[in-house]
């Protein structure tokens, strides 16, 4: 794994590191059972306290901002899952 890359399955951390912070989504990659959402990462550290401060419920978003992250997620995965 890249350094500079940040890695998850989870949608919904993946949607608030979309809408929330400088990290822009590079790619999915997908596996028989999973998909994993693939981040390029500017600044390794804030990433960290972002992920840390969303695993201990600690953020606050706007929800339409939120769901319209989510919703591009969703899409790109069809897409790119269809597309395989």
């Amino acid at each position: 794994m890249d350094s500079n890359q940040y890695r998850t399955q989870s949608l919904a951390l993946a949607a608030a590191i979309n809408c929330s912070t400088d990290a822009k989504l590079s790619h999915l990659d997908f596996s028989e059972r999973n998909t994993v959402f693939v981040f390029d990462v500017f600044d390794q550290s804030a990433l960290a306290d972002f992920i840390s401060a969303f695993f201990a419920r600690q953020l606050q978003a706007d929800l339409f901002t939120y769901f319209e992250s989510l919703k591009y997620l969703k899409t790109r995965l069809y897409e790119e899952h269809h597309a395989h």
